[in-house]
C-alpha cells in the first residue's frame, strides 16, 4: 500500500470519526424517576437534571446520574461497534 493509499484512508477515518462525533453530541439517554429526570449526551455531559420532588436523596441522586451515564456508555459502545466495520483498514 502506498503512501497516497494510506493518506487517503487516513482522510477517511477521520471523516468517520467526526461523524461519530457528532452522532455522540445529539445522541441524548434519559433516565428518570420519581424523583428525578436526568439528560446525558454521548460524550457523557449532562445536559439537564430536573428534580421532581425535593424530597430525593443525594444517594437517589447519585443512583440516577449513574444509571443515565452507563446507559449512555452502553449506547455509545453500541453505536461506535456498528460504526468499526465501515472504518477503512479496520473492518
Amino acid at each position: 500500500m502506498g503512501f497516497f493509499d494510506q493518506m487517503k484512508q487516513l482522510n477517511e477515518m477521520k471523516s468517520k470519526m467526526e461523524d461519530i462525533k457528532r452522532k455522540m453530541d445529539e445522541l441524548e439517554i434519559i433516565e428518570e424517576n420519581q424523583f428525578l429526570k436526568v439528560v446525558v449526551s454521548g460524550n457523557r455531559k449532562i445536559k439537564t437534571l430536573e428534580i421532581k420532588d425535593t424530597t430525593v436523596s443525594p444517594e437517589n441522586m447519585v443512583q440516577t446520574i449513574n444509571r443515565a451515564l452507563e446507559k449512555t456508555d452502553a449506547e455509545v459502545q453500541k453505536q461506535m461497534m456498528g460504526a468499526m466495520p465501515n472504518i477503512p483498514g479496520l473492518g
